[in-house]
This record gives C-alpha cells, structure tokens and sequence, in this order.
C-alpha cells in the first residue's frame, strides 16, 4: 500500500529461503507491483491487489510454464506468503462479475515472520 513502510528484499535474500527460484520470481514480482507507487493495483478493503491471468504470468516468467506456475503458486498459498482470490470492482460490477482472474498480493507479514525465522535457524544477522 502506498506510504506503508515494508522490508526491501531482493531475490538474492529470498531465495534461500524458498529453495526455488520460480516461486522467489514470483513473490519479487509481486512484491516489486505492490510496493511501487506507480504499478497499478486495486485497493480492496485498503490491500493492493494485481490482477492478471495465467498466460500473463508465463509472458512475466520466460521460465514459467502453466503447470510450473499453477505449482509454485499453490505452494505459495500454502506457505501463507501469496493470498489469491477473484475481486469484484463494484464501479464495474457487471464486467467483473463474469471476470475470473485471480487476483494477488504478498502477505507482507507472514513473508517478514518466515523471512526473520529463516534468518533466526540459519544464524543470519536480523
């Protein structure tokens, strides 16, 4: 969200701690379009939000495949870092209603707690 102060990581400092380089792609995406001011988002109940489909996330991610994609979200999901859901823009209601694009943002709090616990377990400086 504009204004609000997050942890900087880069792909460097997050990829140790998934172990996968697709699904640290995708959470520094993420995170980059919802920390930056001038990437378009929706704003939900206060929370930015990016929407795209799966073909635009395997354009992103030259690396990416659908079934690769699908993957590494869904354990992204699981691990509580991504949260993933279909908005409904009430000024545009009638179009949203029959778009079922997901859409994203990082879950900045469980990514900083796995992030410090990481850090804590491997002796790395907080």
């Amino acid at each position: 969200m504009p204004g609000k102060d997050y942890l900087r990581f880069d792909f460097g400092s997050l990829m140790p701690l998934f172990g996968n380089k697709l699904e640290t792609r995708i959470v520094e995406y993420l995170f980059d379009c919802l920390t930056l001011d001038d990437i378009y988002g929706y704003y939900p109940e206060g929370n930015k939000w990016i929407r795209k489909t799966v073909s635009e996330w395997v354009e992103i991610l030259p690396e990416c495949s659908r079934a690769k994609f699908d993957k590494a979200i869904t354990s992204l999901i699981a691990k509580g870092v991504v949260e993933r859901k279909i908005l409904y823009d009430e000024k545009h209601s009638k179009y949203y209603k029959v778009n079922k694009t997901f859409s994203y943002r990082v879950n900045h709090e469980r990514l900083e707690a796995l992030f410090n616990e990481f850090m804590k377990n491997t002796g790395g400086a907080e």
